[in-house]
């Protein structure tokens, strides 16, 4: 019984083969793991995941690639050996695992870049409205200046009329 187990998990030339689901999730998360590695290096990127940024955060990149690796490693395991006992479970299981993956992958990358698109724009808005308007003879026109009064510019706990000194000032303290 034992043996014809062992049989069914070994090819012809009795070495052990992996399920083709295993082998393309595992290059899945080995991918993720490179371009992630690579952004964060390079790019200047941050790890979307909140435990595995924490990770990154405190033990630093070999870490997080250690952990990474664990906690893809590991399940796939567990499938390569739940495989020999319900094979139909583990390989609809597996392929589920993939969409998900990929699904997950992209969600995260969209939402990295739709806030990389924002940041982005609100950069540029900002150094639009920095800049003087353009008159239509080509020169720019200079900013008029705030006035004084302008409650912008008063710092708090100042009212209209209050002078550092005066009266207003002294109006609610005991001296």
């Amino acid at each position: 019984m034992i043996l014809s187990c062992c049989r069914a998990r070994r090819g012809d030339d009795g070495r052990l083969r992996l399920a083709p689901e295993t082998c393309f999730l595992a290059a899945l998360c080995l991918l993720d793991l490179a371009t992630t590695c690579f952004w964060i290096k390079y790019r200047d990127a941050a790890e979307g995941n909140p435990l595995m940024a924490w990770y990154l955060q405190t033990g630093g990149t070999p870490a997080f690639v250690a952990i990474k690796i664990v906690l893809f490693a590991l399940p796939l395991f567990v499938a390569e050996w739940a495989r020999r006992a319900r094979p139909q479970f583990v390989r609809a299981a597996l392929r589920l695992g993939i969409v998900a993956y990929l699904a997950l992958y992209g969600t995260g990358v969209a939402h990295v870049n739709q806030a990389g698109a924002a940041d982005a724009e609100y950069e540029r808005m900002t150094v639009l409205a920095a800049r003087p308007p353009i008159l239509g003879n080509g020169t720019a026109a200079a900013h008029p200046r705030p006035r004084p009064e302008s409650p912008r510019l008063r710092p708090a706990g100042r009212l209209r009329g209050d002078s550092v000194g005066g009266a207003l000032g002294r109006a609610g303290r005991d001296d």
